[in-house]
């Protein structure tokens, strides 16, 4: 029980920082880390749009050490949001993000069972509604047996490495 299962070491893929590592044997199907709490990023290109318009706000100005999370997002599909908003980017803040992603090495997946509580408020009418997450109970599993000493993959998205950024 008070055995360290994870640690941090440089990635087994070539420049790219570090890796999150397990320290323990892990078994196919076993549930990692704690539960994790969606933050629903809605209609960010929308509302930096509005920004600029009005305060002369210009995100794409902004240099990757001023908005380091830009990396960090998840789709609405996978957390179930691709109907909150015209554009539902997500932060999930834990151990998920520390894993890195290479297609052939896909170990761990996201998944999330019952994990929708909206404390009694309508989403219509309700102004209280849209002021907490909604979504939470996100869990990592493991897709195959983990040896200890392996590195932890996550699958970030088809589009990932479409980005601009990575080019």
């Amino acid at each position: 029980e008070g055995t360290c299962r994870l640690y941090m070491a440089e990635s087994s893929i070539p420049n790219s920082g570090l890796g999150m590592y397990t320290a323990v044997d892990i078994h196919r199907s076993h549930d990692l880390f704690d539960p994790e709490i969606v933050i629903q990023i809605v209609d960010r290109q929308y509302h930096n749009y509005v920004r600029e318009q009005y305060d002369g706000y210009k995100p794409e100005e902004m240099t990757d050490d001023e908005w380091i999370i830009e990396h960090y997002f998840w789709g609405s599909n996978c957390v179930r949001s691709e109907h909150e908003a015209n554009q539902v980017e997500a932060i999930i803040p834990g151990y998920g993000m520390l894993a890195n992603m290479h297609p052939g090495l896909v170990n761990i997946d996201i998944f999330g069972g019952d994990y929708f509580d909206s404390a009694g408020l309508h989403r219509g009418s309700d102004p209280g509604a849209g002021a907490f997450s909604t979504l939470y109970g996100m869990k990592w599993r493991s897709l195959s047996h983990i040896p200890a000493g392996m590195e932890l993959f996550a699958n970030y998205g088809d589009g990932y490495f479409d980005r601009d950024d990575l080019s």
